[in-house]
């Protein structure tokens, strides 16, 4: 889930099928992932204005209580910026 929600912060306004795809997840996890974020109000989603068949994903207006606990105070993100994510060794 924390892959679907880093990419709903780096990349608002997202249809489902392309947070499936960047995150190289099949859409039918993407959307369960992206329904548990909405349940706990941490995403919503709008009708795309060009298609109104198409639900874009964003951050939610208020964050959820949630989010806190993940990320530091005052901070959006759910993960740290930090490039030791990355250079780890495995």
């Amino acid at each position: 889930m924390l892959i679907v929600a880093s990419d709903i912060a780096a990349r608002p306004d997202s249809a489902v099928g392309e947070i499936a795809g960047r995150a190289g997840l099949p859409q039918s996890q993407a959307s369960v992932a992206i329904a548990r974020l909405k349940e706990t109000r941490s995403v919503q989603t709008v009708p795309d204005a060009d298609d109104r068949r198409r639900a874009l994903v964003r951050l939610a207006a208020e964050v959820s209580e949630r989010v806190p606990r993940s990320a530091p105070p005052g901070s959006r993100t759910l993960l740290p910026r930090s490039s030791a994510l990355t250079s780890r060794r495995v």
